[in-house]
């Protein structure tokens, strides 16, 4: 008998805590196939597991809203300045600044942004903007409108990515704490499933079958039944390939290779000699006189 373990967290889970009330249940009948330090094992891996897999999931949930609410915030961010270049052409178009000017709002002196990749290059450069800006007015020059506002947003921006980087660092973290229990909860199902075959290998192969399956353990499907199938198969494409030669066979004609096609007898054209006179083959009339 071939066991399946399972390969999702939920589905070992699930077999650590039917294993664990399966175990009480018989135990409560006087029925003793796993002992009791075996259950208790089991149960306290099952409780961690439950609790380690119950706070990735809810890691996993705060990383995507706070992606969301970064993505959000960020594109709140790009706008106002986007916004901001706009009016800093316009004023140089106008040719109220000149174009070294520009270099204080993060643009080289043909007006041409940056290329940004990543969320926190929006940050860094709305806080650079705000810098370049406050700059630029000490120096003389207009300045640009909605700063304040541009202010708020690299503020909003900020706790918005902070947050996210705190989450991630608690999923990753969720997630290591997990993966080692993982293989620690695989390892303690193993255990409890050969403890238990060994208890019932007295009995019948479908006695131990259906006991089994009542904690949980599922089996792959019997071989027998497999290599049967498998058999049927392989006769019918056996039987397609033999009548595949007969229906397509063709008998070659038996030629002799000694045999030749007769060269057609040749026919010598008439000479003059033939004819008397000038060789021209007298007319004949309708009563065959010449």
């Amino acid at each position: 008998m071939k066991v399946n373990f399972p390969s999702k967290d939920e589905e070992r889970l699930s077999l650590l805590r039917q294993m664990v009330d399966k175990a009480q249940q018989d135990a409560a009948n006087g029925n003793f196939l796993l002992s009791a330090q075996v259950v208790g094992r089991v149960a306290d891996m099952a409780e961690r597991f439950a609790a380690a897999l119950w706070l990735t999931q809810q890691k996993g949930e705060e990383r995507t809203q706070y992606i969301q609410e970064a993505d959000e915030a960020v594109a709140a961010l790009r706008k106002a300045v986007q916004n901001i270049w706009s009016q800093v052409r316009w004023q140089l178009e106008w040719r109220e600044i000149s174009p070294p000017t520009l270099e204080y709002y993060a643009l080289d002196r043909q007006g041409r942004q940056p290329r940004l990749k990543s969320r926190q290059d929006w940050l860094t450069l709305g806080n650079k903007i705000l810098t370049g800006d406050e700059s630029a007015r000490m120096r003389g020059y207009p300045g640009v409108q909605d700063i304040d506002l541009l202010s708020q947003l690299c503020a909003q921006a900020k706790t918005a990515l902070d947050r996210l980087s705190a989450t991630k660092l608690a999923y990753s973290e969720a997630s290591a704490a997990l993966a080692k229990l993982r293989r620690e909860s695989e390892r303690s199902g193993r255990r409890a499933v050969a403890t238990l075959r060994l208890a019932l290998s007295e009995k019948s192969e479908s006695t131990q079958r259906e006991i089994m399956r009542a904690y949980g353990v599922q089996f792959a499907p019997a071989a027998s039944t497999a290599n049967s199938t498998s058999s049927q198969v392989g006769s019918t494409t056996s039987v397609e390939e033999e009548a595949l030669p007969t229906m397509t066979r063709t008998i070659p004609m038996q030629l002799n290779p000694t045999w030749t096609t007769p060269a057609a007898p040749f026919i010598p054209y008439p000479t003059t000699t033939l004819y008397p006179g000038n060789g021209v083959p007298p007319t004949l009339n309708c009563h065959g006189a010449a």
